[in-house]
């Protein structure tokens, strides 16, 4: 087989947890990763940076850190399209061939089609998103001298949207100044949540004391630019609408829009040996309950076992099918409260809080344990 590079198309949880596998099993190989950012968002947090500017510290961190580490290069483009059939990736006008491909380029808002949703909402899937929301927020000056009580609707009663909602409530404690609803096309909110009654009721428990309206069964047909309205006819007047309802895979060249994109439980694609696929973008054909959870967890455990495929794929090796099963489910009621399970135990409160902050950490401090090495390598000195 030709020494081609391997490359890997994403940033995010499922691209960096894909370069650090391949990186540790492959030596004397070239791996490029390929983004049209120059930074891997921690998105588990854009829940606070999409309320407030300032709550953005040590979300966006650097891709080019992170692909030196793993001794790999990264070229800040989009990619403009994938030949499968000449195993090549064509991005800023340039022209790549590979041996092996994990495409994992996340995803993006889902609108479904609501008339007024992508021009009216404000969507959260990435850190530009999250800002955009958070000036917005401040545009309405809530609380400020002279400035009318506002309303806030938040379209999405999952994870997303819960915390969204909550860290609204804490920034803005009011009341009376600031009106919040939730809305949600399902008859209960956390539908796909891994919590239960218990988890649910806490959240609900949380959202009434502190003045949050719930609205399920709740149907959105279309989004002006003064709220929501309804398929029963009724109108939500709102000031701002926040979008948490739905995440499709993003839009890469060469790959048919509208269409999933399919693998097996080794992430592999059927009819492209070489090609290996996971996070957002992808759907797994698989039997196991949690194969397309959309999840951080997920989507780095898929990511690590995919970077462990493309090695054994080029050395000639049986691959490894993708088992994934989650820890549990942490959910942040501001930064003081929040509901949750953890390997099947519930947690609630500040508990469940530290425990989703404290995971936040850990997930950076393995994001940067090649860091001493690196260092070390650009200064011997150390």
């Amino acid at each position: 087989m030709p020494n081609n590079p391997i490359i890997v198309i994403g940033g995010g949880y499922a691209g960096l947890a894909a370069l650090g596998a391949v990186s540790g099993c492959i030596r004397g190989r070239t791996a490029l990763l390929f983004d049209s950012q120059d930074y891997h968002t921690v998105k588990t947090r854009l829940y606070e940076s999409a309320v407030s500017s300032d709550r953005n510290f040590l979300i966006n961190l650097p891709l080019k850190t992170f692909a030196d580490m793993h001794r790999a290069e990264f070229i800040r483009e989009r990619v403009d399209e994938i030949n499968f059939g000449n195993r090549r990736v064509i991005a800023g006008g340039s022209s790549y061939e590979y041996d092996s491909l994990l495409v994992a380029p996340g995803g993006e808002a889902n609108y479904f089609g609501i008339e007024g949703a992508a021009e009216n909402a404000q969507a959260l899937t990435d850190s530009k998103g999250a800002a955009k929301c958070a000036r917005r927020v401040t545009e309405l000056r809530i609380g400020k001298g002279g400035s009318p009580a506002r309303r806030i609707v938040v379209c999405g009663g999952g994870l997303a949207g819960i915390e969204v909602a909550a860290m609204l409530r804490q920034s803005y404690p009011d009341k009376r100044r600031l009106q919040i609803a939730l809305v949600e096309k399902m008859d209960r909110i956390m539908g796909a949540s891994q919590g239960n009654e218990a988890q649910r009721a806490h959240v609900s428990g949380w959202f009434y004391k502190n003045a949050i309206e719930i609205r399920t069964s709740t149907t959105v047909t279309k989004i002006t630019a003064s709220g929501v309205e309804t398929e029963t006819g009724g109108n939500i007047e709102a000031d701002m609408v926040y979008w948490c309802s739905g995440v499709k895979r993003a839009d890469v060249g060469g790959v048919e829009k509208g269409k999933r994109f399919i693998v097996g439980d080794t992430l592999q694609l059927s009819d492209q040996p070489g090609v290996f696929s996971t996070g957002d973008f992808t759907f797994v054909e698989s039997k196991r309950r949690f194969a397309n959870l959309m999840s951080a967890q997920r989507a780095i455990y898929q990511g690590r076992i995919a970077g462990v495929n493309i090695s054994r794929y080029l050395q000639g090796l049986q691959l490894r099918k993708s088992r994934y099963q989650p820890f549990g489910e942490l959910i942040a009621l501001g930064d003081f409260d929040g509901a949750g399970t953890v390997r099947g135990t519930p947690v609630f409160g500040a508990v469940c809080s530290a425990l989703k902050k404290a995971n936040e950490l850990k997930y950076l401090a393995q994001l940067y344990e090649s860091a001493p090495a690196l260092m070390k390598k650009i200064s011997p000195t150390m």
